[in-house]
């Protein structure tokens, strides 16, 4: 894996996963879009990883998943 896949990582990905359970389930579809987008920006630039590579709905279902299961 790249290093800016692992900065990226790091950094954004960590910072949405973190959220997401608490403030998910209130997110409109707006900045659902936003963040998708944004998302699909930075797959297409390469900074991605697999993780990163999902849309926010599903990062959510994971997220859920793990923290009530």
């Amino acid at each position: 894996m790249r290093q800016i896949g692992l900065v990226f990582q790091a950094i954004v990905v960590s910072q949405i996963l973190y959220a997401l359970p608490s403030w998910g389930s209130f997110m409109l579809k707006e900045l659902t879009g936003r963040i998708n987008a944004f998302l699909e920006r930075s797959n297409r630039y390469g900074f991605v990883t697999v993780i990163a590579a999902d849309d926010v709905e599903s990062l959510l279902a994971t997220a859920s998943k793990d923290l009530f299961y």
